[in-house]
């Protein structure tokens, strides 16, 4: 499993960055723009004027692997700031009476792009916050299985590890190979692990797997669960202003997925979703005055803390409606990631694509295999690479 891992390390990750920061290949001159589209006005709104103008991001820098640390508009920011400062005017009065209002309103405007009930949606540190939170809020004995797959996310698959050692239940792993023709296969494996192990009791379950930028079929995987009374947990870390998400209608128990990556948050900020079904048993991480005054209260008051990352939540998606709204950052980006793809095809000696159906790709990512290099396939390896990346570069 480890080998596959560091394998898809040293690749070089072609991800389109929300709002069209211009990509380029390691060989493109750095005066020369990819051109997508034929509007003029996409072009002028997603190029480099919106760079320079709204992010904060060096000049001389090229950002291909966008999905680790996002990236955030200095509108976003200045709403920051002025929550921070608002705090410190009169920390009573807006620890009191005041930040529950500003933390429901973020929380709606997040509902309504993600397609869920405010009810079933809160706000947690980071995604792997997301799982840990899932996983102790369900009771375990050793009787029972978590299943993960062998490119799941490795936090996810150190918190089930971690709620095996506890309670001594069985980690079962999914094992992907490729090439992969087409999603049945991926299906058909969950089916037959789900069958051959009926005492699994919680599948985490990637939405789009970072490593491998492959975007998983998961609406029939979670009518497998659900058939079988497995809770469902969707890894959707790369999920929020990427893809289109209808939470309440995808039926899973659980989903977790940042709002920093793809949908102009600053970082600490994730989304959790708790199904109707399985709410009522899920339990914050941190226990506080509010811990018996159900899933909202639970989440929101959690002793004395920066509440301004999750208010600017509501900030994030109101910038991203600002310029055109997420279908329209989605029909920009998915053309740049192609045309961008198929450059670095071209231009880069033996670099080949993740051999997979153009259904399972992500729409903002890609991911390519380097046979012609001089880094070995280890984490050491991986890590030169992104420092000559850097230093020769300016490529992150």
């Amino acid at each position: 499993m480890s080998d596959l891992v560091n394998r898809f390390n040293l690749t070089l990750a072609a991800s389109t960055v929300a709002c069209g920061f211009l990509l380029y290949s390691l060989l493109k001159s750095k005066d020369e723009q990819i051109a997508v589209g034929n509007p003029t006005d996409i072009k002028r709104k997603f190029g480099k004027d919106i760079r320079e103008n709204d992010f904060c991001y060096d000049r001389n820098l090229f950002i291909l692997d966008h999905g680790s640390y996002g990236g955030v508009p200095r509108q976003v920011l200045k709403v920051m700031f002025d929550y921070l400062e608002k705090v410190e005017r009169n920390p009573f009065q807006w620890n009191l009476y005041q930040v529950l209002h500003h933390w429901r309103a973020s929380v709606a405007c997040v509902s309504e792009l993600v397609g869920s009930s405010t009810d079933n949606l809160t706000f947690v540190l980071n995604a792997t916050a997301g799982v840990i939170t899932a996983l102790r809020s369900v009771k375990f004995s050793p009787s029972d299985g978590i299943l993960i797959n062998n490119l799941t996310y490795p936090s996810m698959k150190y918190a089930a590890q971690e709620i095996a050692e506890e309670t001594g239940c069985k980690v079962y792993c999914i094992d992907f190979t490729f090439p992969i023709h087409n999603s049945e296969e991926v299906v058909e494996k969950y089916r037959q692990m789900f069958d051959e192990h009926p005492n699994i009791k919680f599948a985490i379950i990637d939405y789009i797997i970072s490593s491998s930028a492959m975007l998983m079929p998961v609406k029939p995987i979670i009518e497998l669960a659900k058939e079988r009374n497995i809770i469902s947990f969707i890894d959707g870390a790369h999920a929020p202003g990427q893809l289109e998400l209808r939470l309440d209608e995808l039926g899973c128990d659980y989903f977790t997925g940042n709002m920093h990556k793809w949908a102009f948050t600053p970082r600490g900020c994730a989304i959790f979703y708790a199904n109707p079904r399985i709410r009522s048993q899920t339990r914050s991480l941190i226990i506080s005055h509010y811990r018996h005054r159900g899933f909202e209260l639970d989440f929101y008051r959690q002793g004395t803390r920066d509440y301004s990352v999750q208010l600017c939540a509501s900030a994030g998606v109101d910038y991203l409606h600002r310029i055109g709204g997420l279908s329209e950052v989605r029909r920009h980006n998915m053309a740049l990631r192609e045309e961008a793809m198929n450059y670095i095809e071209r231009e880069l000696k033996g670099a080949r694509r993740l051999q997979i159906p153009a259904d399972m790709e992500a729409p903002f990512m890609g991911i390519f295999e380097l046979n012609d290099h001089k880094y070995d396939i280890t984490d050491e390896g991986a890590d030169n690479l992104r420092k000559d990346l850097y230093k020769k570069h300016s490529v992150e």
